[in-house]
């Protein structure tokens, strides 16, 4: 199970994830990329929630991916949010 944190319309990332055969979950804070991911990548699972905010179980993904997402967090929300995804 891959987390594709900051996920956008799903693709590339989700859509290439998917494609190799990983289940996928995405999350996002727009609505509207929500909308365009579950669309554009159908086999995946897409969340609308702030990934700052989110909650996941301890151990819930074997992997977690954000391409271009951290740089729109503020700066002091970054370590804590790369802590509990680690």
């Amino acid at each position: 199970m891959v987390l594709d944190l900051g996920c956008g319309s799903g693709v590339p990332a989700a859509r290439s994830l998917a494609a190799a055969s990983c289940r996928v979950t995405g999350i996002d804070i727009s609505e509207v990329q929500i909308r365009r991911a579950r669309e554009r990548v159908p086999q995946a699972e897409f969340i609308h929630a702030d990934a700052t905010a989110v909650s996941c179980g301890a151990a819930s993904f074997d992997a977690v991916v954000s391409f271009f997402a951290l740089i729109h967090i503020p700066v002091a929300e970054q370590p804590p949010l790369l802590r509990k995804i680690a």
